[in-house]
């Protein structure tokens, strides 16, 4: 099953991405938290891209 406005998420994932880039050099005390949300949202990206459908855990 697609979701039906994935390429809009994905994108949503790309500026989530980029702004947290950003914060990495504004506060570089926080780089390795700022990196894992960052991979993070690469993976929703990922999965947004190969079709899948995100769930929320429970």
């Amino acid at each position: 099953m697609s979701l039906a406005n994935a390429r809009g998420w994905a994108q949503v994932c790309d500026k989530q991405i980029q702004i947290l880039q950003n914060l990495q050099s504004t506060f570089p005390q926080r780089q390795s938290a700022l990196t894992r949300l960052s991979q993070q949202w690469s993976e929703l990206k990922q999965q947004l891209n190969d079709g899948k459908v995100p769930r929320l855990a429970q």
